[in-house]
């Protein structure tokens, strides 16, 4: 049984989904790195208030 092909790129079904998910992944990994990222500056940020409020 031959094994299905895409259209676009003639790989095999199966690696270009493999391919696929691969991005998608990549991706969430951006995603929930940059969210981190954005936790850590407001945590900072609320700490830095907070000793600046505590010493006025």
């Amino acid at each position: 049984m031959p094994t299905k092909t895409t259209w676009a790129t003639g790989l095999p079904w199966s690696v270009e989904r493999c391919t696929d998910h691969v991005a998608s992944a990549s991706f969430v990994l951006a995603v929930l790195t940059s969210v981190a990222r954005l936790v850590d500056v407001v945590r900072t940020d609320q700490a830095a208030t907070a000793s600046t409020d505590r010493s006025a």
